[in-house]
C-alpha cells in the first residue's frame, strides 16, 4: 500500500491533480459505458468459436516490412489472421485472411470507411465494441454477422474468456489471445518485425 500511495504522489506532482484526476473520471465512465454496453447476446456469439480450431495451425502476420520480401502466396489456404491496414496488400496475395483484427482507436477511427469491404473479405473480424479511450465504435460501424466485439482490459494478463482481452503494448498481444482462445496449436508468426 505505501509503494501505490508513493508512486500515486510521484504521479501528482508530475502532472497535477486535475490531470490525474480528470484521467481517472475518464476510466470510471469508460468502465461504465462499457458494462451497459456489451449485452449477454455479445457473449453468446463467442461460445461456439471456443476450441473450434483445435489442432490447426495458423500464421499471425504483422505489417513488418519482411512481408515484403516474403512469398505470401504460399499462404493460400492456410489460416491467417491480419491486422490494421493488412487490406493495402491485398492485390498482391492470392487468399484473403481468414481473421482480420483492428484494435487501436486511431487506426480503426480512420478504417470506418473502409471496415465494410475488409469484413466481407475476412472470415471473421474482431474490434473493440468501445475502445478504451471511450470510442463507441459499435455505433460507428454497421453490424455484421462477422464482427465478434472485442470488451478490452487494461492489464498484462492473458485473456480465456472471450470477449474479455487484456490489451498489451501490440494489437499482436490482443491477436495471440484470440487465436488461443480458438484451439489452434501452432502459431507462426510472419511479418512481427
Amino acid at each position: 500500500m505505501k509503494k501505490y500511495f508513493k508512486r500515486a504522489l510521484i504521479t501528482i506532482k508530475q502532472q497535477g491533480i486535475l490531470k490525474v484526476l480528470s484521467r481517472k473520471l475518464n476510466w470510471v465512465r469508460y468502465l461504465y459505458v462499457r458494462s451497459m454496453t456489451f449485452n449477454k447476446r455479445d457473449f453468446e456469439k463467442w461460445r461456439p468459436l471456443r476450441n473450434k480450431y483445435k489442432g490447426k495451425r495458423v500464421f499471425l502476420i504483422g505489417n513488418g516490412p519482411s512481408l515484403n520480401e516474403l512469398p505470401l502466396y504460399l499462404l493460400d489456404n492456410e489460416y491467417t489472421m491480419c491486422f490494421n491496414r493488412f487490406n493495402i496488400m491485398s492485390e498482391r496475395l492470392n487468399w484473403d485472411p481468414t481473421f482480420y483484427m483492428c484494435v487501436d482507436n486511431l487506426v480503426l477511427t480512420d478504417l470506418i470507411p473502409e471496415i465494410n469491404s475488409i469484413t466481407q473479405n475476412s472470415s471473421y473480424c474482431f474490434l473493440p465494441k468501445i475502445h478504451r479511450r471511450g470510442e463507441k465504435f459499435h455505433k460507428k460501424i454497421k453490424e455484421d454477422s462477422k464482427i465478434y466485439w472485442l470488451k478490452q482490459y487494461g492489464s498484462r494478463e492473458i485473456s480465456t474468456r472471450l470477449p474479455k482481452v487484456y490489451s498489451g503494448p501490440s494489437v499482436i498481444y490482443e491477436g495471440l489471445q484470440v487465436l488461443n482462445y480458438l484451439g489452434f496449436h501452432e502459431i507462426i508468426l510472419v511479418g512481427v518485425d
